[in-house]
């Protein structure tokens, strides 16, 4: 919880970033580069730091879904943008624009992770094929004991017999 935490903080520190450096590049003030890279650097590395942790310790994977893989590539390309639009190389109405493009690509990995788009990757879908002919999908609910398979269904112990001779879980037995 604490990693998912700094993660989040770490993302609004660069969302907000980029917020003020808009404005400075709106009043047409100098950018002190040194202050911009640091802060954009610290807050980029550990958004990115955390994701890729975050990703690779959790079900989602580094390479299953298709929206890590966009998050992970807007990143990328917002830092090195970012850097390069303090570097100092650029007129002070190419620094605006490309701010208020890193912004607009950070509110979209925003929105990414929030709907999770595109689905499965190849590597997800072997993995996804992988666990579902093994029997590795079922899981085990630590509140009440019961296991349950990817779709939902019950622990076939918990199930009675009918008269087709098909399992039904005990509780909708019960219940006719």
């Amino acid at each position: 919880m604490a990693l998912l935490t700094t993660h989040i903080t770490a993302a609004a520190l660069w969302l907000g970033l980029d917020t003020a450096l808009i404005a400075i590049a709106a009043a047409r003030a100098a950018i002190p580069a040194a202050v911009g890279a640091a802060v954009l650097t610290s807050s980029a590395a550990t958004t990115l730091g955390t994701g890729l942790v975050l990703a690779a310790h959790r079900p989602w994977g580094l390479r299953r879904h298709h929206w890590i893989v966009a998050k992970v590539r807007i990143s990328a390309v917002v830092t090195t943008a970012g850097l390069t639009s303090l570097s100092g190389i650029l007129d002070p109405l190419s620094v605006l624009a490309a701010r208020v493009c890193a912004l607009i690509a950070l509110i979209a990995a925003i929105v990414v992770s929030v709907i999770k788009p595109w689905g499965l990757t190849e590597v997800g879908r072997a993995a996804a094929a992988t666990r579902s002919a093994s029997g590795a999908g079922q899981r085990r609910d630590h509140r009440t004991g019961n296991v349950s398979t990817s779709g939902g269904n019950r622990n076939p112990a918990n199930a009675e017999a009918t008269s087709e001779g098909q399992r039904q879980p005990a509780a909708l037995i019960n219940q006719a």
